[in-house]
């Protein structure tokens, strides 16, 4: 081993280090206090009395100094990814939700990103039209069921199979 070159050891300067010190801490410390704060807006608009149809989060949000957003309607497929649902934990958050239980019990967070849910409405699909299509997916399935234990069968069958080599026998019964 050469030494090709020696360098004398590098020490911070304390200023760049106190910042980067307090650039972390605030960091940790305003996703802690925006959590603690998402928390404190959940539990204002779960005390609100339940109202048809009208938002509690909206009120209970703007006494603590923050804006509620409604979003379009959407079903969980179009939700996955958009804003406010950018991760799986977030539409299971959201789509979670029922008429019972319509305000979420703690936030959820992506990122730096805090949410809070409430459910303002849930359309369900047509029935008419599930009905039409029930019988055909009933039997679309079903062959795919079967199509499955078919597969599944025969290569059970292959696995325990025996294998016996009878050319030579077959070729001397044919040649005398």
């Amino acid at each position: 081993i050469d030494v090709e070159e020696v360098k004398p050891p590098f020490v911070p300067e304390y200023e760049q280090v106190k910042e980067g010190v307090k650039t972390a801490y605030k960091s940790a410390k305003g996703r802690e206090l925006a959590i603690v704060e998402a928390q404190a807006v959940i539990d204002v608009a779960a005390a609100m009395p339940l109202g048809g149809g009208v938002s509690r989060l909206a009120p209970a949000a703007k006494k603590h100094g923050f804006e509620a957003k409604e979003t379009q309607p959407k079903s969980r497929a179009e939700a996955n990814g958009s804003e406010p649902f950018e991760g799986p934990e977030l539409v299971e958050a959201a789509f979670g939700l029922s008429d019972a239980e319509p305000l979420s019990k703690s936030p959820a967070e992506t990122g730096q990103t805090i949410y809070v849910y409430e459910l303002s409405s849930r359309t369900l699909p047509d029935e008419g039209e599930w009905a039409k299509k029930r019988p055909e997916l009933i039997k679309s399935e079903m062959q795919r069921g079967g199509q499955a234990l078919a597969q599944s069968l025969l290569a059970n069958l292959k696995r325990h199979a025996t294998i016996v080599d009878n050319t030579k026998a077959e070729r001397a019964a044919v040649d005398p």
